[in-house]
């Protein structure tokens, strides 16, 4: 949903554009003045200045643009974003090329300081995300429990060792472990994300990798899949090595921390076990790891937890 707004905004900027500059829209006094002002600048000069514009045009709005649409493609969707404004570009210094040269250099400052931030602001929303840690809230005991997960703190460990496994797994280029721990389709991400390192002879070390502190925020059942979020505090150093092992970005010696956002699911089994051993009282799907009725853990053969999600909220 959110790529189809940010696209359907682009298609009407483009269309106003293009209208503008073919004349169609009737120029006010002070337009046909701007026109007038601009007109003498030549093909040339518009090219230049464009050229010139493409930097801070790509490092204060494009690529930010390409980080909130897609986090997980920046370069393919920077790549199509520059490919559009090309198209812009061309269309324009072919019909006016002065005044799409101006309009270029304005729009630097409408995308870094109106577009891209009211995106951001559409980017947390959609997420659901919260600004600071404190504003995220433990998930009630009680209504974890009513999804068979009575002991909290000892559920909340394993998932955050398992994302910690995830990590290291990631850095040490290990695909048979990240197959175990995440789902297909994000195990998909992170593989394309390892075989591009490894095409250009590049390797991202995690080193101290720490979670400080996590909180279970939010959790349900649907048909046969259970789903925990949390949130996490982490801290680590981490850098990108090159074929030769020399640090090419990132540090050892500076420490990172981030807020993270994570989601694991987990597939029950269905009509494994119908009664409880100990107390006989019928088993539902939604009692996972203990009988409803009388406590007792049960022997349920389910799927192990598996990370389908993460999102960094902070730096």
């Amino acid at each position: 949903m959110k790529k189809k707004i940010i696209s359907f905004i682009f298609l009407i900027l483009f269309a106003l554009l293009l209208t503008y500059l073919a004349g169609v829209v009737d120029y006010t006094a002070a337009s046909a003045i701007v026109e007038s002002e601009f007109d003498d600048i030549g093909l040339g000069m518009a090219i230049f200045m464009e050229a010139f514009v493409s930097i801070h045009m790509s490092v204060f709005v494009l690529f930010p643009l390409a980080g909130i649409i897609n986090k997980n493609k920046v370069p393919q969707t920077f790549a199509v974003l520059f490919g559009i404004r090309l198209v812009i570009l061309i269309i324009g210094d072919i019909i006016a090329p002065g005044i799409m040269a101006i309009i270029d250099f304005m729009a630097v400052f409408f995308g870094a300081f109106v577009v891209v931030p009211l995106l951001g602001g559409f980017k947390a929303v959609t997420f659901k995300g919260k600004n600071t840690y404190n504003e995220y809230v433990e998930v009630d005991s009680y209504k974890l429990s009513q999804i068979g997960f009575t002991d909290v703190e000892l559920l909340k460990r394993a998932l955050v060792q398992q994302y910690i496994d995830i990590k290291y797994a990631y850095s040490n280029f290990n695909y048979k472990r990240l197959i175990e721990l995440c789902t297909k389709i994000r195990y998909g991400l992170f593989k394309n994300e390892m075989k591009l390192m490894e095409q250009v002879g590049e390797k991202r070390e995690y080193k101290d990798f720490v979670v400080t502190d996590a909180k279970i925020y939010d959790c349900y059942v649907q048909k046969n899949l259970v789903d925990v979020s949390m949130v996490l505090k982490v801290e680590y150093y981490s850098y990108v090595l090159d074929r030769f092992n020399k640090v090419i970005s990132g540090s050892e010696a500076n420490k990172e921390s981030q807020m993270i956002e994570v989601v694991f699911h987990k597939k029950v089994e269905e009509d494994l076990i119908e009664e409880c051993p100990n107390c006989g009282s019928p088993i539902s799907k939604d009692n996972i790891e203990y009988c409803g009725y009388c406590g007792t853990t049960l022997n349920f053969r389910v799927g192990e937890w598996l990370l389908s999600n993460e999102r960094v909220v902070r730096d």
